[in-house]
């Protein structure tokens, strides 16, 4: 279980059991092909990398986009850390951050559901959580996250391991 499951395992809790063994993933399409490739490069700008990352057409057009709502956007803030991976101990109710390998392969213990957060802004009263999304209406600005369960778990996280009573979370189009 991730945190990018829980909406399934909301609804259907057999495939999460320890004997079943789940399907191959099938290969990535275009759209998520060219989602890959615009998440890398905002994760690229949040560093401050300077040499821009090649991109296909529609890739280049998405992060246009993005990068012109940032400019203007009240999210646009120093201290971004993009992709930010956290496991969530169900037993203990603690997070903790955790490094994560190629495909985002987490080390975690059998109580702990791992996340990677697309954006994390942390303060010393609050932080702010981003999921990026690359599907329609990319660039159109935050939209209600309030009931994302993804979103909930990482806000959680944030919470639970950085000792935050205040985090927000938003999804940007």
């Amino acid at each position: 279980v991730t945190g990018s499951s829980l909406p399934l395992l909301r609804k259907c809790q057999w495939w999460a059991r320890d004997e079943v063994v789940a399907p191959p993933q099938p290969p990535p399409n275009d759209a998520m092909l060219v989602g890959t490739e615009v998440h890398a490069a905002i994760e690229d700008t949040l560093r401050g990398v300077d040499e821009p990352r090649r991109l296909s057409d529609e890739g280049t057009e998405l992060f246009a986009e993005w990068r012109k709502w940032w400019q203007s956007s009240p999210l646009n803030q120093v201290g971004w850390q993009p992709e930010v991976a956290f496991a969530y101990n169900v037993a203990t109710d603690s997070a903790r951050p955790v490094k994560t390998g190629s495909h985002r392969a987490y080390e975690v213990g059998p109580s702990e559901i791992p996340g990677t957060i697309d954006a994390l802004m942390l303060d010393d009263e609050y932080a702010i959580v981003v999921d990026w999304k690359t599907g329609s209406s990319f660039g159109n600005g935050p939209a209600d996250a309030q009931d994302n369960w993804k979103l909930r778990l990482y806000a959680l996280m944030v919470a639970r391991a950085h000792g935050l009573d205040t985090v927000h979370t938003h999804i940007v189009r």
